[in-house]
């Protein structure tokens, strides 16, 4: 099995109140991405926000975003803090004595209002963790107004391409200015560089008009949505087909495309899916997502991964199946566990693990092989757009690793607690199967258009579409033109429902 590849092809599953956007190499599911309208990303977003609290003891701010809620500011994120006119907060903020040592309280002051952008989504308790680094990412390159310097990504592996990318962009960057360039600007054009440079220098400028004009706490720079979000982020060199299930963001999409391959060259497809099979069983993807939900993987050879969650870390134990084959135990053990090396890349990815992660491989006692199943796991993560760092094989013979907290482990978005067995196992959860629903009932009105539709489902997943998926359904209901009959059915386990064409 081969290591993860570029992105080859982008499913977008557009439906009333979810969008998800799969993302695939080689016919396999890569990554998953998951939003609802009711509860969007905010990573990306701009506030003019408010300084609320300062918390010495936690060497950090608390900061009112006013609709957005509020967030956490640690001291590290909040040097050369800026204010609405897009300025540094302190004129000294060059000065040694409030350089990078300085305490919370020389950077910020409580009441005071700051430009900050969300960095990482709440989870659990915890807040929106922010900077106030603000860039402003594009398809090519990432913009940094106020941070000056150019960086190119670790994945432009060619010295020569390096140099004339450094070329093409060093020059035009303004006073202060910086940017990083991103994958997707290997082989881009000076001009096409410059241009889009032009663009972000343009939206940050609207920014900060906004900021000018606003009132502490306020939005003032949203991130795009999912569907662009996919294209902007993941149209690398390889992406040669797009399938969207919507018309409408099947033309934004296309539009999109053209924008970025325009003096490129690049040729990417952009297809509407046609017919009444939903886009994700088409492709085989609802199974590979139902498979990284479950606590086993197969591997081809028969053996399997098993994957436990703790508290603090993640454990992968390789499983042989007691494979004997028809060579030694060495070589099987080899060639399981480089066949584990590619999945477990897959497998973090989509499952957005994080943290501290142990692989118990199957046991070699040959270091040679040792080395082998180390690189193999160094080649398969290369293509993991997550920050990862790899420990190698402990004395004791494990595998350790860390993989950078970016978003919610898959599972805890789409799962929760099992109600019946007090939370020992996890079905999925009222939202998942709410906007399931949601899709499936779609469906039934467009194979038999105007006659009445019936679900029979859970308590609690009726109650979460008097809740959360509320403007889901009413907007459902308003394109149908009927609304669809919720009859809630006691006992029902909340992963079970019917539905009944009338």
């Amino acid at each position: 099995m081969s290591a993860i590849v570029a992105i080859d092809e982008i499913l977008l599953d557009v439906a009333p109140g979810e969008t998800r956007a799969a993302l695939v190499a080689d016919g396999r599911l890569v990554e998953l991405e998951i939003e609802r309208d009711a509860s969007p990303s905010l990573v990306g977003n701009v506030y003019l926000a408010r300084v609320a609290k300062l918390a010495p003891a936690m060497d950090a701010a608390f900061i009112d975003l006013g609709a957005g809620g509020s967030g956490f500011l640690p001291r590290a994120d909040a040097l050369g803090a800026l204010d609405a006119e897009g300025k540094p907060l302190r004129a000294e903020a060059g000065r040694a004595e409030v350089g990078r040592d300085a305490a919370i309280g020389r950077l910020l002051s409580e009441g005071e209002a700051v430009l900050v952008q969300v960095e990482k989504d709440a989870v659990g308790t915890k807040s929106p963790r922010l900077t106030a680094r603000v860039a402003l990412p594009f398809h090519r390159l990432v913009f940094s107004p106020c941070r000056p310097g150019l960086a190119l990504s670790r994945r432009i592996a060619s010295g020569a391409e390096r140099a004339r990318l450094e070329a093409a962009l060093a020059g035009r960057l303004e006073e202060g200015e910086g940017a990083v360039l991103r994958t997707a600007a290997e082989g881009a054009s000076a001009e096409t560089l410059s241009d889009e440079l032009a663009a972000a220098r343009a939206a940050w400028q609207a920014l900060i008009e906004r900021a000018r004009n606003a009132r502490a706490p306020a939005l003032v720079h949203r991130t795009p949505d999912l569907v662009e979000r996919a294209l902007r982020d993941h149209a690398g060199p390889g992406l040669r087909r797009v399938v969207v299930n919507d018309r409408a963001a099947r033309d934004r999409a296309k539009e999109f495309v053209a924008r970025i391959a325009r003096g490129t060259g690049a040729g990417i497809e952009v297809e509407l899916q046609r017919g009444r099979e939903p886009i994700f069983a088409r492709h085989d993807t609802e199974a590979q997502i139902a498979e990284a939900l479950e606590p086993r993987v197969r591997l081809p050879s028969g053996g399997s991964l098993v994957f436990g969650a703790l508290e603090a870390l993640t454990a992968i134990d390789v499983d042989s199946a007691r494979q004997s084959g028809t060579g030694r135990l060495a070589d099987t053990a080899l060639a399981v566990n480089l066949e584990a090396a590619a999945e477990v890349a897959r497998q973090l990815r989509l499952r957005n693990v994080a943290g501290l992660i142990v692989i118990d491989f199957v046991h070699m006692e040959d270091a040679r092989a040792r080395a082998r199943v180390a690189d193999a796991m160094r080649a398969a993560l290369a293509g993991d757009p997550v920050a990862v760092q790899l420990g190698g094989f402990t004395t004791l013979g494990l595998y350790e690793m860390t993989r950078k907290r970016v978003r919610e482990p898959l599972a805890d978005i789409l799962l929760g607690p099992c109600d019946a067995c007090q939370g020992a196992a996890r079905l999925k959860s009222d939202a998942t199967m709410a906007y399931e629903i949601l899709r499936a009932l779609r469906r039934a009105a467009d194979a038999s258009p105007g006659r009445a539709l019936t679900v029979t489902l859970a308590s609690s997943v009726a109650a979460f579409f008097e809740g959360e998926a509320k403007g889901a359904l009413d907007a459902l209901t308003a394109s149908l033109g009927r609304a669809p009959a919720l009859r809630i059915e006691a006992g029902r386990a909340r992963d079970r429902y019917d539905i009944v064409v009338g």
